[in-house]
C-alpha cells in the first residue's frame, strides 16, 4: 500500500513536471528516465538496490515499475523520453549520464526508493 501511495504522489509530481516542460517549449527535447539499479548476477553491473527484511521486493524492481508508469504518462502527453532500462538489466552510472548528455535531454529523472530499519530516526 505504501508503494502505491508513493507511486501516485510521484506521478502527480511528474504531471506537474510535464506541464512545466510543455509551457516552456522544452517538449521537443527528451526527458531521461533512469530506473535506478537493475541487473541480475552474474552481470557485473547487477545491483538490487535497497532490500530489507520488512520489504520482500528489490528496489530495482519497484524503480522499474514506476519508470514504466511514468513512460506511459509521457507517451500520453507526447513528450519524448529516453529510458536507462526497460528490463532488468544493469546499466553503469557513467553510461546513463552519457546517454542523457548525448541525447541533449532537458531533464534527468532518477527513480529510487529508500528504506530504513524499524525505529530508525
Amino acid at each position: 500500500m505504501k508503494t502505491l501511495k508513493c507511486t501516485s504522489w510521484f506521478c502527480l509530481c511528474l504531471i506537474g513536471l510535464m506541464s512545466l516542460v510543455s509551457q516552456h517549449g522544452l517538449a521537443q527535447r527528451p526527458v531521461y528516465l533512469d530506473a535506478g539499479h537493475g541487473g541480475i548476477p552474474p552481470d557485473p553491473e547487477a545491483d538490487p538496490g535497497t532490500v530489507t527484511v520488512l520489504n520482500p521486493y528489490n528496489e530495482k524492481d519497484i524503480n522499474l515499475a514506476v519508470a514504466l508508469k511514468v513512460k506511459a504518462l509521457l507517451d500520453m502527453a507526447n513528450i519524448p523520453y529516453i529510458m536507462s532500462r526497460q528490463t532488468d538489466t544493469g546499466v553503469p552510472v557513467i553510461r546513463r549520464a552519457f546517454q542523457a548528455d548525448s541525447a541533449n535531454c532537458t531533464t534527468f529523472v532518477s527513480i529510487h526508493h529508500n528504506s530504513s530499519n524499524p525505529g530508525y530516526q
